[in-house]
């Protein structure tokens, strides 16, 4: 009876917490940007302050595979996102400058152009991720080997002969909450 008991305490706290997991991403605002061409890319200035934290397990799921848990740390600040359309037979190329050198990197998972486009946490599958942030090897606990780094971050996708909705994502580092920058997407007939 004692067991009964238990299990039916730990199942009714956890349906109550598992509605604002669940719900956790519901109250990202997404915005929408007009793709730009070479010539003219499209720019958005944005700040990572009108974001939020969310947890990082989908970005590791092997149907995802946007970056690993051993960088996480590259992620767990505020993010912001960001859709644009991507036309079939075109290159997609993603930029993103922080401000003032800040700790703030950038990711982008390719969705269907029509139906389901999960915001994360709640993505589950991608068509294709790509992330961009520092190259690093830990060598040990309290030695690391940095690449050199510019501080831009760049994410292209290439479509052949369909149309993708492209999730872009931006994230403080190292838990950062603050953080302006300058987003560029640009788009090219192939």
């Amino acid at each position: 009876m004692k067991r009964i008991l238990t299990c039916a305490i730990v199942l009714t706290t956890l349906s109550t917490q598992m509605p604002a997991v669940a719900n956790e991403a519901a109250t990202q605002t997404v915005t929408a940007i007009t793709v730009g061409s070479p010539a003219k890319p499209s720019s958005v200035e944005g700040n990572i302050n009108a974001g939020k934290k969310i947890s990082l397990g989908w970005a590791e799921l092997s149907n995802v595979a946007c970056f690993p848990a051993t960088r996480f740390e590259q992620f767990d600040g505020n993010h912001v996102f960001y859709r644009v359309p991507m036309s079939a037979s075109s290159s997609l190329k993603i930029t993103m400058t922080p401000k003032d050198n800040a700790a703030i990197n950038l990711y982008a998972l390719r969705q269907s152009a029509a139906g389901n486009q999960p915001v994360p946490p709640d993505v589950t599958t991608a068509i294709s991720a790509e992330a961009s942030y520092p190259k690093y090897a830990r060598i040990s606990a309290t030695k690391k080997i940095q690449n050199k780094d510019d501080g831009v971050r760049k994410i292209e996708f290439t479509s052949v002969g369909n149309p993708y909705s492209i999730l872009i994502g931006v994230a403080g580092a190292n838990g950062l909450t603050e953080g302006g920058f300058k987003l560029n997407v640009e788009q090219t007939a192939r």
